[in-house]
């Protein structure tokens, strides 16, 4: 069945084009998971720069609050996280590493 607008169940050509354009400012398969909008708030708390401790309080605040450690697994998931939106990672310190936010793209 075809409408008025030309496609299947009244999409349009238009429409489709702002879901592609929307899809792409979404990240990789269109996802923004837990994980990376914490890293992003805590990004944007600490002015661009965050100790993988900080990173941690905000993507694991339960365990932190309780005073546990963190597993191995929980610790790579949080550095993905925070590659995924664009951190690298800095300088260590015994063993902290300082997580850096690239600058936006001019352009």
């Amino acid at each position: 069945m075809r409408t008025e607008s030309g496609g299947p169940l009244g999409l349009n050509a238009n429409a489709a084009k702002n879901n592609e354009e929307m899809s792409l400012l979404k990240g990789p398969k269109g996802r923004f998971g837990r994980l990376e909008r914490q890293c992003d708030r805590a990004f944007i708390v600490h002015g661009g720069v965050a100790t993988t401790q900080q990173l941690a309080s905000w993507c694991y605040p339960r365990e932190m609050m309780w005073g546990e450690r963190l597993k191995r697994w929980q610790i790579d998931n949080q550095a993905r996280a925070a590659k995924s939106i664009g951190a690298r990672p800095g300088e260590r310190v015994g063993r902290q590493r300082t997580w850096r936010l690239r600058p936006p793209a001019s352009g």
